[in-house]
């Protein structure tokens, strides 16, 4: 997969689900090195040449109200 200007090598599953784009697992976060920074709402991944991609904007049930 290509994330920002990364290529990724990493096993892949393709199911139904018309919400999600794509969710990374725990194995493959794991490998790629990733580091998840909440403050800045960024996943930072790669080993040698790092990446910064921004989370998908969410709005939460509890901020509708």
């Amino acid at each position: 997969i290509t994330l920002g200007s990364l290529r990724l090598d990493c096993p892949a599953a393709v199911v139904d689900d018309n919400e999600k784009n794509l969710s990374l697992g725990l194995q493959t976060l794991r490998s790629l090195k990733c580091i998840i920074n909440l403050d800045k709402h960024r996943l930072i991944m790669g080993k040698t040449d790092k990446e910064e991609i921004p989370f998908v904007e969410t709005v939460s049930l509890n901020e509708d109200k």
